[in-house]
């Protein structure tokens, strides 16, 4: 809960007594030496005192306004907490929804109670029919005595059926043979796997072994780590040689004092005492140093002691969980196989014992053909008789019949309306119970969130609070001190003005290095400018006339353990027209992947060593974590580039960059061919066969940064002016600079600019419709008859949105910006 350290010179060490002899005369001119001193000691702790409680002010304000900020944390936890209460509230109402739900549910349940009713008037309907065919059936009777010898003959028929079975049975017993011969199969199976199980317990028993190694290579840390401790004991005794040789120092200084109090020289005396003081102090800090090498040197045993017991123990452990995994797949191995052999023989009884049956089966099936001919003559003849029967039989129960059918048919449409009903209000139901348990336990929810947010608002206020009373506390304290400090010193009006002056500095200062760290922490994307001036005496290899031009890539760098490589996007083409791989990443240092940020190149300088181009080529989509990699190329006769010099610029090198300073790089040295480059494609510039050439030549530059409040690039939506594709919004790149709109196919063409655009000439800026919604039009020229019409790109968040057009209308004439405000709140009244 500090405010912050203060930066105040550290004390002076108090002087030591210096020993001296009994008598009186000698002591004198000691103590006058240990007075001077203590003047001077006396004389520079006002002024120590006076910038120490001057940091304590600065550091008071700065803790303050961190106060402030937690309180503003406090107020947007407390408006979470209230976001939280209004979700329960919604969910309460949520809730009330599924309670009528269930209502209505209740409702159509009586309604399914009512055709329920109807069903059972159907039912009753029925059963009048029922007696009716009872009625029939007992005519039916004097029929069946007729067709007692038809039935006769169906028993014939039966009996063959029930032989049919029994062939049947035995079928099913073959059957289950065939099954228990799969089952014996299944067990093979089952074996196969646990001799697979057996084989992993052997994997995790080497494993075990692994972890037996790697126990030895902890003892093997250890050991270095006590040979370390062994080291810092040798510093510690050379601490103590040093030790001895300040204490022989203080006996010859004491020797000089003497003799130079006897001859009264003033100097070499004062030089004596001085040196005693320094003895002293030195003294001191040695006997700490050596305390504290003694106590790391024990701890660094202790740990070294533990690490060995540790390792041998999980040795042992090791050791005994590998002889039982290897009992284990020793056991596994012989029931796998006895199951194995097993199952083959159980398969091999089970095939003959289906072979039998299929035999019996063939035989019984024989049979039963014979008798079933038999009974289908016999039962031909029964039949006629049973059908001049029936037709008598007929004519009575048509009419109870029909009554029936009727009936069948209202109590099944019945049966099927409550069913019906009763799927629905159970459906209704569910959705309303399941409605009543998600808001039961959303609210819940929602009610611990607010719990928690209440209390970290009340956590907050609390430190916020404390850290306000005790800053308030400390610019007291340091008032009162400062106002002591200057009664004491009689300070005019003069140093007070010069004081606040350096105070205001100081605060100014603390305030410009926050608000930069935050600019440079937020990472946005801008354009560098980079200004080409010449290079000389550069090595062209044995090309004696090179026509040396400069490739110019910007990579930003993401750590491989760290995180995912990042791209500002994909460009759909590459510079030769092909299409283009997104995202072109290419290895870097040992640590870091250089993933592509933007491609240009300069003009050609033809048959020169000493180029001068005098051009400059924008960096588009750099940040504090960008390198810049200059390569001076020749194009050989094969497509191929011969690398002449090469010079790698890390951004963060130079931040009197966000400072608004130009960086002029005159004559810096150029490098061998060290870092590969590619086009946007990905591909290889240099073949990888190519000797480098040795460094040699140099290379002038400068830098710019345009201001970050009028400097931005990313991708934007623009309508296309094509007579094809008249009206529709393309994606573009496109780069805010020093009051200009530059637009380009992509990041990686940025020699081809497609189109240009001065902010101070446009004379008006409106919203309006476009096929895919809403869009800003910029009207320019002369007579006002140039537009452009643009588009924030949806696919890009919404921050970055709302700062294009922030950085757009500062980038317009105010008087631009203020028409289009003012019709954007006329047409939100209307």
């Amino acid at each position: 809960m500090g405010c912050g350290s203060s930066s105040a010179v550290p004390p002076t060490p108090p002087p030591q007594a210096i020993p001296t002899s009994t008598s009186n005369k000698s002591t004198e001119p000691t103590v006058t030496v240990v007075k001077e001193v203590q003047k001077e000691v006396e004389e520079v702790k006002p002024k120590d005192e006076l910038v120490e409680a001057q940091n304590d002010l600065i550091a008071n304000k700065i803790a303050k306004d961190l106060a402030d900020a937690k309180i503003k944390e406090a107020e947007e936890l407390e408006a979470q907490a209230k976001q939280a209460a209004a979700e329960a509230i919604a969910l309460q109402i949520a809730e009330d929804l599924a309670q009528k739900q269930i209502e209505e549910a209740k409702k159509k349940d009586e309604e399914a109670n009512k055709a329920a009713a109807e069903a059972i008037a159907n039912q009753l309907a029925a059963d009048l029919a029922q007696k009716q065919i009872e009625e029939a059936k007992k005519k039916e009777e004097e029929a069946n005595q007729a067709a007692a010898e038809a039935i006769a003959l169906q028993m014939a028929a039966d009996l063959a059926q029930r032989q049919m079975e029994e062939a049947r049975a035995l079928e099913e017993e073959a059957n289950k043979a065939a099954a228990e011969a799969i089952a014996n199969q299944l067990a093979a199976d089952l074996a196969q796997k646990q001799m697979e199980e057996a084989k992993k317990k052997e994997e995790e028993a080497n494993q075990a072994a692994a972890e037996a190694i790697a126990n030895q290579l902890a003892l093997e840390l250890a050991e270095q780590k006590k040979l370390e401790a062994e080291a810092k004991e040798k510093e510690a005794e050379e601490a103590n040689e040093r030790k001895l040789m300040d204490m022989m120092k203080t006996l010859g200084a004491k020797q000089r004092f003497k003799a130079a109090r006897e001859n009264g020289k003033k100097d070499v005396m004062l030089n004596a005492a001085a040196e005693v003081v320094q003895s002293s102090w030195r003294n001191r800090l040695a006997k700490r140093k050596v305390a504290l090498l003694k106590a790391e040197k024990l701890q660094l045993l202790r740990e070294y002691a533990a690490r060995k017991f540790q390792s041998l123990y999980r040795t042992r452990l090791a050791k005994r969980r590998v002889i039982a995994l290897r009992e284990e797949k020793v056991r596994l191995l012989k029931e796998a196989s006895a199951r194995k052999l097993q199952s083959k023989y159980r398969s091999r009884l089970a095939r003959k014992k289906v072979i039998a049956i299929r035999e019996e089966k063939t035989r019984l099936l024989r049979e039963a053909s014979a008798r079933k001919l038999q009974c289908k003559f016999r039962s031909r003849l029964a039949k006629k008789k049973v059908i001049r029967l029936r037709n008598e039989k007929q004519q009575l129960m048509e009419s109870a019949c029909a009554r029936k059918l009727q009936c069948r048919f209202r109590s099944h449409m019945a049966r099927k309306r409550v069913a019906n009903l009763r799927e629905e209000k159970n459906k209704l139901l569910r959705e309303g119970y399941a409605r009543k348990i998600q808001c039961r336990y959303r609210s819940r929810l929602a009610k611990k969130r607010v719990t928690v947010l209440r209390n970290q608002k009340k956590k907050l206020l609390e430190e916020a609070a404390a850290i306000k009373f005790q800053c308030a506390y400390r610019i007291k304290v340091a008032r009162r001190k400062v106002k002591i400090l200057r009664s004491e010193r009689g300070l005019d009006v003069t140093e007070k003005k010069n004081a606040a002056l350096l105070i205001q500095r100081v605060w100014r200062g603390v305030v410009g290095r926050m608000r930069v760290n935050r600019l440079l922490r937020e990472n946005h994307p801008h354009t560098l400018v980079l200004s080409l001036k010449n290079a000389n005496s550069i090595n062209t290899g044995d090309k004696s006339s090179p026509d040396p031009y400069v490739i110019a890539t910007a990579y930003s760098l993401s750590s491989r353990t760290g995180g995912t490589t990042q791209s500002l996007g994909a460009a759909p083409k590459s510079v030769l027209g092909k299409k283009q791989r997104r995202g072109s990443v290419i290895q870097g240092p040992a640590t870091d992947t250089m993933t592509l940020l933007c491609y240009s190149q300069s003009k050609v300088v033809k048959d020169t060593v000493n180029p001068a181009w005098n051009e400059d080529l924008l960096i588009t989509g750099a940040s504090w974590n960008s390198q810049i990699i200059l390569t001076i190329a020749d194009q050989n006769l094969m497509g191929k580039v011969t690398v002449l010099g090469q010079k790698v610029i890390e951004i963060k090198n130079y931040p009197r960059l966000y400072q608004g300073i130009n960086i002029d790089l005159d004559n810096i040295n150029l490098d061998s061919y060290l870092i590969r480059i590619q086009d946007p494609l990905g591909k290889d510039l240099v073949a990888s066969d190519v000797v480098p050439l040795p460094p040699a030549g140099n290379l002038s530059l400068s830098l710019r940064l345009p201001p970050l409040a009028y400097n931005m690039c990313g991708w934007v939506l623009r309508e296309s002016e094509g007579l094809m594709t008249l009206g529709s919004m393309k994606r573009r790149w496109v780069i805010l600079l020093d009051g200009v709109l530059l637009y380009y196919e992509d990041q990686y063409t940025l020699n081809d600019c497609k189109g240009v655009l001065i902010l101070d000439e446009v004379s008006e800026m409106k919203q309006v419709e476009s096929k895919e919604g809403p869009a800003i039009m910029l009207t320019h020229g002369q007579n006002h008859s140039d537009t452009w019409t643009i588009r924030w790109d949806p696919s890009e968040p919404l921050k970055t949105n709302q700062m294009w057009e922030r950085k757009l209308k500062r980038s317009l004439p105010k008087e631009v910006v203020q028409k289009y405000e003012a019709s954007l709140v006329s047409n939100e009244k209307k």
